[in-house]
């Protein structure tokens, strides 16, 4: 028992290494063997009208396997949305996804596509932790966010900026969920008023403000994504090594 629990603090420790990398950009078609490190602008294989930047942390290991946030920008900015995260994904050892298609204007199915299209695509060829799969989004791209992370099982979490969450959230999704808002943001009302409906409905959220108009929240405050994803997998964690700790008893 001592021996499992020494294992597990070693793996909770090892979430949070931190290191440092310079962002580049390159454009490449699909290779089997992607820079770390780098933005990387890839055109999925089987769809090649769908693309998207993917970002790996700098301590990238193929034979390692490692949470992914697909992100959605509401003028299918992907190069912006990854640069945005990419200092956070190195510390906390994450790969960053980032949509070139989704945007505004598109309806649901549209958008279920290309997501299926990209995630089947990063599937093939990175080494993802299919148990920890995130979404984020701004404005249009958190409601892409919220309806994927409704109608799919396997996403861990969202984190949503500048959005209210307009449709009710599929319990049977155990998601946990994160929201931004600026003050002075046009959908400021409509995010209080998710938080207030999340409390009452004791959905598993967190809501955080900030002195900001309607775009991505400062770089700073992203790293509270990183920091409430890696929150709720510590928690799962410890009640993993107690159950474990007292089946064996």
């Amino acid at each position: 028992m001592k021996t499992f629990f020494k294992l597990s603090i070693i793996f909770l420790l090892l979430l949070t290494e931190i290191s440092c990398s310079k962002d580049k950009t390159k454009v490449i078609q699909h290779v089997d063997s992607i820079p770390i490190s780098q933005a990387v602008k890839i055109t999925c294989r089987d769809t090649p009208d769908v693309s998207y930047y993917i970002y790996l942390p700098s301590k990238y290991d193929i034979n390692k396997n490692y949470p992914v946030i697909f992100i959605f920008d509401p003028k299918a900015r992907g190069k912006v949305s990854v640069n945005l995260f990419s200092e956070w994904a190195d510390k906390y050892g994450y790969i960053l996804v980032g949509s070139n298609n989704n945007k505004n204007g598109m309806d649901f199915s549209t958008h279920q596509n290309i997501y299926n299209s990209i995630y089947n695509d990063v599937i093939n060829q990175g080494s993802i932790d299919t148990n920890r799969i995130y979404l984020a989004g701004f404005s249009g791209g958190a409601r892409v966010a919220q309806n994927i992370a409704n109608s799919n099982m396997n996403i861990a979490g969202i984190a949503c900026c500048e959005a209210g969450c307009q449709e009710p959230l599929n319990r049977d999704n155990k998601f946990c969920y994160l929201s931004f808002s600026g003050y002075w943001d046009f959908n400021y009302i409509e995010v209080k008023q998710t938080e207030v409906a999340f409390q009452r409905a004791a959905y598993q959220h967190h809501f955080i403000y900030f002195d900001g108009k309607h775009d991505w929240p400062p770089k700073d405050l992203i790293e509270n994504i990183f920091i409430y994803f890696e929150t709720q997998i510590h928690k799962i964690l410890v009640f993993y090594v107690n159950l474990q700790h007292l089946l064996i008893k």
